[in-house]
């Protein structure tokens, strides 16, 4: 059986109703604009024909109506007619359905009332339905929407992979650059830009992720969120909870392979707040990566923006720009920057209180012999792990509030029909 879609206000009525393949003569012998064209989707013409048109002129959504209401009366009248089985459906289509059903009369009325009102298609007071209200607790639509992303997540065994295999192939590849960098001055250069890769890489990676998952999704959310089906705030916490798992098996699955092959810090607690450090930076980029998807109009300038992002965030990450040259105009930009949070941690914690000899030093070369040396050169003096962190926090929660303000204030509008 075939129906129209509900429009706000307005109760559904049976347009067909029998076997699949006779549709598309029924609609046809209405009149030859309702027959389906050639190769055409008949479920798609059908769902066109019964559903209320919001695209054109002013009136033509009551004139929409209108048709809709004649389709429902014309298979009132043949379903009756078979039910008397005197074959007089044509004679009971209660008008013709060959023209306009709205009739000439409508085209001098603007907004369409006289048509829908000739046409029966009017709706009675006591018809009127209450506005769509959540159907769940919200703690419910958290959970339900917490197991539905998880599922999801399992089954795509490509984004799984997607993300596990560039993780542990980069991973790789810094081990083999940077395998054992020793203690001389050169591993100095090599540790600084091991240390600022790593940054990069978790920024890069978890920011095109997001936007190559959730871009899809968005137009999905929107959807479900018009149709009161889950609260925005029960979408956002079940999604974030149900990727929880693999956004963080990924960094920490990386940092536990590329810092013991460089040869960092042997510390176990230097190894831990190494740990905490990326995890916050995947967290971190994440949450960029939900802005920028979320306040984008579209998934092309998405992905034109997000690049341009980052890339100002390595220039003011600390790496190629040291962060007290910047023009004062300009200063306040680092702390926007993930790579400045990220890489200052790491930094601290690698060269705090380490040592260095001068062997590979050449007569008058400089030589930095203690790493809190190397920590001041980078403008890092006076800064903790902990202030990272917290930065990083930061970020992530700005990040994430953007995320969750742009979706509810950009939401997809949709035209709502009023009473007349």
């Amino acid at each position: 059986w075939l129906s129209a879609p509900p429009p706000r206000r307005y109760n559904p009525r049976c347009m067909f109703a029998g076997p699949a393949s006779d549709a598309v003569a029924y609609f046809a012998q209405m009149g030859s604009q309702f027959a389906c064209p050639a190769h055409f989707n008949p479920a798609d013409w059908f769902l066109d024909l019964t559903s209320p048109d919001y695209r054109g002129r002013p009136g033509q959504e009551l004139e929409s109506l209108a048709q809709i209401d004649r389709f429902a009366q014309s298979w009132k009248a043949h379903a009756a007619a078979q039910e008397a089985g005197d074959g007089a459906w044509e004679a009971g289509l209660g008008g013709d359905m060959t023209g306009p059903p709205w009739g000439e009369e409508a085209k001098d009325d603007k907004n369409g009332r006289a048509a829908c009102a000739a046409a029966g298609a009017l709706p009675d007071e006591e018809e009127d339905e209450p506005l769509p209200t959540y159907q769940s607790p919200w703690a419910r639509q958290v959970w339900l929407i917490a197991w539905r992303s998880f599922l999801s997540v399992r089954r795509d065994q490509g984004a799984i992979l997607g993300k596990v295999v560039p993780s542990l192939f980069f991973a790789l590849v810094l081990s083999a650059i940077y395998s054992d960098v020793g203690e001389d001055q050169k591993a100095i250069q090599d540790r600084v830009g091991a240390l600022f890769f790593f940054t990069i890489n978790q920024t890069f990676g978890n920011l095109l992720g997001v936007l190559n998952t959730f871009l899809p999704e968005k137009v999905v959310v929107e959807r479900e969120r018009a149709t009161k089906s889950y609260r925005l705030s029960s979408f956002y916490l079940g999604k974030a909870a149900a990727e929880l798992p693999l956004n963080t098996v990924t960094p920490l699955l990386f940092g536990c392979v590329v810092y013991w092959a460089v040869g960092l810090n042997p510390l176990p607690g230097r190894f831990f707040k190494f740990l905490v450090i990326l995890l916050l930076t995947a967290f971190s980029a994440l949450g960029l990566g939900m802005a920028v998807a979320s306040a984008s109009p579209s998934s092309d300038f998405a992905q034109a923006i997000a690049p341009v992002i980052v890339v100002l965030m390595i220039l003011f990450g600390g790496f190629y720009v040291n962060v007290e040259s910047l023009p004062p105009w300009l200063g306040w930009l680092q702390y926007l920057s993930i790579m400045r949070w990220s890489f200052m941690g790491l930094v601290v914690n690698e060269f705090e209180g380490a040592t260095f000899s001068c062997e590979d030093v050449q007569e008058n070369d400089t030589c930095f012999t203690s790493g809190d040396e190397m920590i001041r050169r980078l403008s890092f003096g006076g800064e903790t792990v902990r202030d990272a962190a917290l930065g990083l926090v930061a970020m992530s929660l700005v990040f994430h509030s953007i995320a969750y303000l742009s979706l509810r204030l950009n939401k997809k509008k949709f035209q709502a029909i009023s009473p007349i």
